[in-house]
């Protein structure tokens, strides 16, 4: 349990927080005639490659560029550049990647710890009277009593420390490259040639 919540901590503290394809993007301000828009349920492709350039000549003859994003941070979830792919009408994205190097950090994690305390034991007591009672004909008559008691109790009482540990964080940067595309409308082509 400890490691699944140290991973989400990490997550949180180091992921891909913002869309930065997204924050990054330009468009290309392509007429709409041009190019074929993603229908509504068609699928985004994404292609990662070390090799963008050779990558994009591929697609170059059937696909046109709708927009661009390049920035240089941490990793980016792909899902972030299909979002918005769906958003701009593009059907793939080619994302060139690049390592460009890491830091390392040490952060402190501070995880809740539940401590418990069993308590237990008995209690007794003895009451002792004693006295005369007196009646309205003169006579009288002494008495003693004794009274004892025996009880038991048990119960648990809950306090919470914090735990911290300590873990050393890679962090790796990359520039990022996301080439925004959708299919060329060979119909327009054709009238243009």
């Amino acid at each position: 349990m400890k490691k699944i919540f140290l991973i989400l901590s990490l997550f949180c503290l180091f992921g891909c927080q913002t869309n930065y394809f997204e924050d990054f993007y330009n468009d290309e301000e392509q007429e709409l005639h041009t190019y074929i828009p993603r229908k509504r349920n068609e699928d985004v492709k994404v292609i990662d490659t070390i090799d963008l350039e050779n990558t994009l000549k591929r697609y170059e003859k059937d696909y046109i560029v709708l927009g661009t994003s390049a920035f240089n941070g941490h990793w980016c979830s792909r899902s972030l550049a299909v979002d918005l792919a769906k958003e701009k009408g593009a059907t793939l994205v080619v994302i060139g990647i690049k390592p460009t190097g890491a830091t390392s950090d040490t952060v402190a994690i501070a995880i809740p710890q539940a401590n418990t305390i069993y308590h237990s034991g008995s209690i007794s007591g003895q009451s002792y009277t004693s006295g005369n009672v007196y009646a309205s004909n003169g006579a009288w008559a002494n008495y003693n009593s004794s009274t004892t008691a025996y009880g038991s109790y048990s119960g648990t009482s809950t306090y919470y420390t914090t735990n911290t540990i300590y873990k050393q964080i890679n962090n790796y940067y990359f520039d990022q490259y996301a080439f925004f595309m959708a299919k060329k409308n060979k119909l327009t082509e054709e009238k243009n040639d």
